[in-house]
């Protein structure tokens, strides 16, 4: 599992702003999406809610 110093880190941004993104209040933009996507191994509909992860 990857923690979010970690991934903020990765992202080259900081915790704070990561933490906004996870809670709702800053929209990331595609390439930030993407990005996240692929540090997590995951895709980007599972980081946006639309399927359920594993699917």
């Amino acid at each position: 599992m990857v923690k979010q110093v970690e991934l903020a880190k990765e992202m080259d941004m900081s915790v704070s702003i990561l933490g906004q993104i996870e809670q709702g209040k800053r929209i990331p933009s595609k390439e930030q999406l993407e990005k996240i996507a692929s540090i997590l191994h995951i895709q980007v509909e599972e980081l946006k809610g639309e399927t359920k992860v594993g699917e």
